[in-house]
């Protein structure tokens, strides 16, 4: 019976030695978070929660944000104000809305400055995306134009269409039999 038991307790300990040697083997294989990396994401995540902060601010409070961000932009020309100008310029309904220079100022982001991979696939969505308002913005332009020009044109339509109404009247009048 002792042999019995020294034998389960001699497998249970090479059962938990080698649990434990594979959780070590599999941590090892966990890729490491290197600081730069966790500073790029952090960075991201600011910017996302300074978008979702704008989004909530009274055209007051915005006008108030946009002269201070492009302040110290035009003074420090820092890539996080440049970032924040950026989103500040793209946001739609406000009266410094401006996407030709939102657009300028991502694709003409320094070259000096080498950009995290997270940050440059960032800065590409938010050009594209930028690209397409734009687009979208000209459309609803034309689109317009050309709403006005059809009525103006049904306008000018109904008027003959009114002026023959007076001719014919005018030569029933003349005319009754």
């Amino acid at each position: 019976m002792m042999c019995v038991c020294k034998k389960l307790i001699v497998l249970f300990v090479a059962v938990v030695l080698a649990g434990c040697a594979h959780f070590q083997a599999e941590q090892s294989q966990i890729p490491e978070v290197l600081p730069s990396q966790s500073q790029q994401r952090s960075q991201l995540s600011r910017l996302m929660k300074y978008h979702r902060l704008l989004q909530k601010k009274t055209e007051q409070e915005l006008s108030k944000e946009y002269s201070e961000v492009r302040e110290r932009f035009l003074d420090e020309q820092s890539d996080q104000d440049r970032a924040k100008y950026t989103l500040l310029l793209s946001l739609p309904n406000t009266s410094f809305h401006d996407l030709t220079t939102a657009l300028h100022l991502l694709n003409e982001w320094p070259q000096k400055t080498r950009l995290s991979a997270g940050s440059d696939s960032f800065r590409v969505l938010l050009v594209l995306l930028l690209k397409e308002q734009q687009y979208l913005e000209i459309q609803k332009r034309n689109l317009s134009q050309k709403l006005k020009d059809e009525e103006a044109r049904s306008e000018a339509l109904k008027k003959q269409v009114d002026d023959i109404k007076d001719m014919e009247k005018s030569l029933l009048r003349r005319n009754p039999n």
